[in-house]
């Protein structure tokens, strides 16, 4: 995680229901029974943070910090500085995603492993979404073909839209295709409660309600 952050300056450090921000993944992670947590950044103060909390710290080099660096170019840094197994399963989670139960963790880790999956992503059921496009004129993308009915939720298709929370992928698989997810992928489907993430100011209150009903 990057010190810089430009809709909540200094996120990662601020506290969330008390606790600094970074500390809830990690806890979270730990519960769920996960040995090796690594914490990738380029903040001495996180990385201090984060070490207190128990978490194995990789500082990330500058060209891994920008505003335009890839999450995935700083976990495979962190897995090469850690000689981290290739067969190792890797659980990338997000700090700006607090807002989930260990369970989520520990099921998903439990399904990943009994699967042939190569990777798989925290996901909300959208069913009941109804888009629209605009191209010219607006047009609903959700309307039975040629009869111009809405289809009833029941009968859309099963659609899922990615919370961004938390990824699982093998540690070879990611090393080999630069993605967190490759080959052959499925959603793990987490409540809707879940799916808010901390990106601007006025998602940090929204996201302590959430935290406080659900999980604290």
């Amino acid at each position: 995680m990057r010190a810089g952050s430009k809709g909540i300056p200094g996120k990662n450090l601020k506290l969330f229901c008390g606790k600094p921000l970074v500390v809830w993944t990690i806890e979270q992670m730990q519960a769920a029974g996960i040995q090796n947590v690594i914490v990738t950044t380029d903040s001495l103060e996180i990385a201090s943070i984060a070490k207190q909390s128990g978490a194995r710290i990789v500082i990330r080099p500058d060209e891994l910090s920008t505003d335009l660096s890839s999450s995935e170019g700083a976990i495979m840094h962190a897995l090469v500085e850690c000689e981290v197994e290739k067969s190792s399963l890797v659980i990338f989670a997000q700090a700006t995603s607090p807002v989930r139960h260990f369970s989520h963790f520990k099921t998903a880790i439990e399904l990943f492993s009994e699967s042939d999956l190569d990777s798989m992503f925290s996901a909300c059921r959208i069913d009941d979404l109804t888009s629209w496009t605009e191209a010219g004129e607006i047009v609903e993308l959700d309307k039975a073909s040629g009869d111009g009915v809405r289809t009833p939720r029941q009968l859309r298709p099963r659609r899922f839209v990615e919370t961004g929370s938390f990824y699982l992928t093998m540690a070879e698989s990611l090393l080999k295709s630069g993605s967190r997810l490759s080959g052959a992928t499925k959603p793990f489907e987490v409540p809707k409660w879940t799916m808010n993430e901390l990106d601007e100011a006025e998602d940090w209150n929204l996201c302590e309600i959430l935290m406080r009903e659900y999980v604290l």
